[in-house]
């Protein structure tokens, strides 16, 4: 007996519709949280959740954005076209409250990282600072932007520079790390309520290798 399937096309769908459902499908997904900088000097930190590596060579990181809810852009996509860098972080169990904290659509005055009780340091190759808090950092410069739509928009960065706890590491000289040693969360369903889910239950599966037949 076969299984009974419902089937969408999306094309008559509301944006509304599409991004619960396929928010709610493609999981877990991992989290940016994203440091900026106005040209004015004001920080900005908020999470990001269409976030995923792209490329090794270059290293590319992409981000995807959708609108404030009064229609204008994200203080973090504002921020990084006009200086053209930024710093993701890693997000893990213990920083979650404080990831949750900057998620808050306040004023564009308000200092998400002061807010949530957060420490800076300075960047390396950019001038956006990193949170202290999270294991790992990766500064950005901006490589491109895409618009696929009126309200979506994406940016991809080229990683510059990458700071990791140095105890995340199994061995540092071949670059294994632990995949325990950092608590990273990733997200589930999308919106304002949905949950998270944590990294630590894992399972290996050995690649198969190809032998022609004989």
């Amino acid at each position: 007996m076969s299984a009974e399937f419902t089937s969408f096309d999306l094309s008559t769908m509301a944006p509304g519709g599409v991004y619960k459902l396929l928010a709610s499908l493609v999981v877990p997904r991992p989290i940016a949280w994203v440091v900026s900088r106005s040209t004015k000097g004001h920080l900005n930190a908020a999470p990001f959740s269409f976030f995923n590596m792209l490329a090794s060579d270059p290293p590319v990181v992409g981000v995807g954005f959708g609108m404030h809810s009064t229609g204008a852009d994200k203080d973090t996509y504002t921020n990084i076209i006009e200086t053209e860098e930024f710093t993701v972080h890693i997000v893990t169990e213990e920083t979650a409250e404080a990831m949750n904290i900057t998620a808050v659509e306040a004023p564009h005055h308000v200092n998400e990282i002061e807010l949530a009780g957060l420490t800076l340091a300075p960047g390396v190759a950019v001038k956006t600072p990193r949170i202290l808090e999270s294991p790992a950092a990766l500064e950005c410069r901006l490589l491109q932007t895409i618009q696929p739509g009126r309200t979506s928009k994406i940016i991809l960065g080229e990683v510059v520079y990458a700071h990791v706890l140095t105890s995340a590491f199994s061995d540092l000289e071949k670059l294994n790390m632990d995949v325990h040693a950092i608590h990273q969360i990733g997200r589930m369903q999308g919106g304002l309520g949905g949950g998270y889910t944590r990294t630590r239950d894992t399972f290996d599966i050995p690649r198969p290798v190809w032998k022609e037949r004989s």
